[in-house]
Formats: C-alpha cells, sequence, structure tokens
C-alpha cells in the first residue's frame, strides 16, 4: 500500500495513516507513536553521522519521553515528531496515482444588494475528475 495522508492525534496517541491499497481503495491504518531516541554509548549498535555509536533508548508513552530527554544532555532524534517517525518507514515506497479533480463554483452575488455575512444562492455547480 502507499500513503496518501497522516495525522498525529494527540488525544488516542496515535499516528493515523490514509493509504491506498492495489485496488485504488482508502485503508486507515494506526500506529502507536513510537518515543525513542538515540543516545551516545561505547557499546551502542547504531552509529550517528558523526561517526559516534549510540544506544536506542525506547519509552512508553509521551511523560516518560520527556523526563528522559530533560536528563540526557546528548541525544538523536529527540526533535521528531512521533509522526515524522512513523512517516519515515515510507520513505521509498511507491507514489500512489492520485484523483485530480476541479471543482467550480458559480453563486448568484452582487455586491451592492449582499452583504457578506448573507447566503447566497449557488447558480452552477461543475465538478470535473
Amino acid at each position: 500500500m502507499t500513503f496518501l495522508s497522516s495525522y498525529h492525534d494527540k488525544y488516542t496517541d496515535q499516528v493515523l495513516v490514509w493509504e491506498k491499497s492495489e485496488t485504488g481503495k482508502r485503508v486507515l491504518t494506526h500506529h502507536y507513536c513510537p518515543y525513542n531516541f538515540y543516545v551516545p554509548d561505547k557499546d551502542g549498535t547504531f552509529k550517528a553521522i558523526t561517526g559516534e555509536k549510540l544506544k536506542k533508548l525506547e519509552f512508553q508513552n509521551k511523560k516518560d519521553f520527556d523526563d528522559a530527554c530533560r536528563s540526557y544532555p546528548v541525544k538523536f532524534e529527540s526533535d521528531l515528531s512521533p509522526q515524522e517517525k512513523v512517516m519515515m518507514t515510507y520513505v521509498g515506497k511507491k507514489a500512489p496515482v492520485l484523483t485530480t479533480g476541479f471543482i467550480d463554483i458559480e453563486v448568484d452575488f452582487h455586491h451592492k444588494h449582499h452583504n457578506n455575512d448573507e447566503i447566497v444562492k449557488i447558480r452552477k455547480l461543475n465538478k470535473y475528475f
């Protein structure tokens, strides 16, 4: 499936991703927010762009993540939002074929006779997809 759009729902602490399946249908997937960052560690299994060895620290919720961020003076990828971290998993995947369209709405509006707050009559609605 290919990515269309995403949203970070802070109330449920999830990242919602809309994808397009091979059949062309929209599918909504829920991802738990990844709260993690990397810290320098001589036995680390990850490597920074500076060549420094790093260890990945993962947390269950935002409160624990924020507390740990304050306790480590040097950290990597702590400034990325959960939405950005989820979207990084979609890098390199095939882009979807999008449906493009044009909507033209014509209304009966005469500046001298109508206030901006008034409801005006729709004369014509054209849709091209």
